[in-house]
């Protein structure tokens, strides 16, 4: 975790305990959070790198929920991760928040990317909005790669973002 550019407290886990208080003005934080999956067990979803740049303040709370959003990719796939490798796939990209947390803003907007050789190099994607926090897109594929990476961004009029990239996403069949 990182104040501005200032690592904070780094650890290994799903928990991140930051007994550090919180300064009285409202103060830029970022949370980075990477994954991987061992590449001879899993096909796809290999490694995420997840980051969650927000605001907080000190409060009197001895607990905060930071206002952390969640991004939800839905792709038609098979049992084994796999999307028909047709011209082109469609992909809705929704935006999720907890119930009742201060600071989240009005969702502004997102971005997507796709990459077909695991993020080595990044195509833009149109997105569609389709509702308050659903984009829709349509990904055309190339006839020789096997998987689709993703790279997505969303933000608030608050100052609160996500931005998450998955390697090795889905599979095309």
């Amino acid at each position: 975790m990182y104040q501005g550019d200032t690592l904070v407290r780094e650890g290994k886990g799903q928990v991140l305990n930051i007994n550090t208080p919180f300064p009285e003005e409202k103060t830029q934080y970022r949370l980075v959070s990477d994954a991987k999956r061992d590449p001879n067990r899993w096909k796809t979803s290999l490694s995420t790198h997840t980051e969650w740049t927000f605001w907080s303040q000190k409060r009197e709370e001895f607990e905060t929920l930071l206002p952390f959003y969640s991004l939800d990719y839905k792709v038609e796939t098979d049992m084994n991760g796999n999307a028909l490798a047709a011209p082109s796939t469609a992909l809705e990209l929704s935006v999720a928040k907890l119930d009742g947390v201060e600071g989240n803003g009005k969702l502004e907007g997102a971005t997507l990317e796709v990459s077909f050789n695991e993020g080595e190099s990044w195509k833009k994607v149109k997105l569609e909005r389709t509702a308050y926090d659903r984009w829709s897109a349509k990904i055309n594929n190339p006839k020789t790669n096997k998987y689709v990476s993703l790279r997505a961004t969303a933000w608030d009029d608050q100052g609160n973002k996500i931005s998450q990239e998955v390697i090795k996403a889905y599979g095309l069949r």
